[in-house]
């Protein structure tokens, strides 16, 4: 009798410190799980901050580059003409201080330079409206991108096929119809100023119902990229349209070969105006009024 006594005692201790370990063993891992969400939290905290400083540098860096791109266009339209304007001025105050131009001769002249003015006048509205954010969004993305491929036909000798689908129902909130127009613009640029191409190719299309697809090629003289993203400078104009691409969701491709030349492919998915009632961010119909 007293032996099973004792044999109950004893399962009856080595129960209470299974039961003791168990609840150690609870409590360890719910203090181990607690830890591990605190840590989880702390790191959600520094990848939330590092993605705000990532975005605060991409807008800072996007806003130099705007800065930079505003400069050269001012720098390139109008500096030769205002210098020419200049140099006439001073030529027919010269000529009047020492009385050898006569009356008719200044009125002659004035009528041109006053010509020359109104030229470096809409060269100052085309690159005003060219680089306003709020014209583009009141027009609308495919205007401004109509407006500026008849810019560059006027002003460069380059044939441009473009394939645009006006009739889609497009839905932009008013950063992306802006930093696709950039996109755009600095695709154009790089092949005007590089690619010594006779020919480009645009495409715009809504695919799937909700992907906006912009596509650009030239049949230029192509490049390496892991060799032009090493050179700084060169690589600035890639970074640049690879970062307003990310702050939008874009997904931004490029494919470029050594005298083949290169493709620039942007898609990014658009809210369905169904889901969300975005009835004032509706990209306006293509009526090409970009004055």
């Amino acid at each position: 009798m007293q032996n099973q006594n004792q044999e109950i005692l004893a399962i009856i201790i080595l129960g209470a410190l299974l039961a003791l370990l168990l609840i150690g063993f609870i409590v360890a891992m719910l203090f181990i799980y607690q830890k591990k969400q605190h840590q989880h939290k702390k790191d959600l905290v520094v990848m939330e901050e590092e993605y705000d400083q990532q975005i605060l540098r991409v807008q800072f860096e996007i806003q130099e580059a705007v800065l930079a791109e505003i400069s050269h266009k001012l720098h390139d339209a109008l500096k030769n003409n205002i210098i020419s304007i200049a140099s006439s001025i001073s030529a027919i105050s010269m000529k009047l201080e020492k009385k050898l131009i006569s009356n008719e001769e200044v009125t002659k002249k004035l009528k041109s330079l006053s010509a020359d003015l109104m030229i470096v006048k809409e060269e100052i509205r085309l690159t005003s409206h060219s680089l306003s954010a709020d014209r583009i969004s009141q027009v609308g993305l495919i205007d401004a991108i109509k407006f500026e491929i008849k810019k560059i036909i006027k002003d460069h000798s380059i044939i441009i096929n473009s394939n645009i689908n006006e009739t889609a129902n497009y839905f932009f909130k008013q950063e992306e119809s802006v930093y696709l127009f950039r996109i755009f613009q600095e695709s154009i640029g790089n092949i005007l100023a590089h690619a010594h191409a006779t020919e480009i190719n645009i495409l715009i299309n809504l695919e799937n119902q909700n992907i906006f697809l912009l596509k650009i090629s030239d049949n230029g003289i192509g490049f390496n990229f892991s060799e032009k993203t090493k050179n700084k400078l060169a690589g600035i104009g890639l970074s640049g349209m690879q970062k307003r691409a990310l702050q939008i969701g874009a997904n931004f491709k490029l494919n470029s070969q050594p005298n083949i030349g290169t493709i620039i492919q942007i898609e990014l998915p658009l809210t369905l105006s169904s889901k969300n009632n975005l009835k004032d961010e509706h990209e306006p119909k293509a009526k090409y009024s970009f004055n």
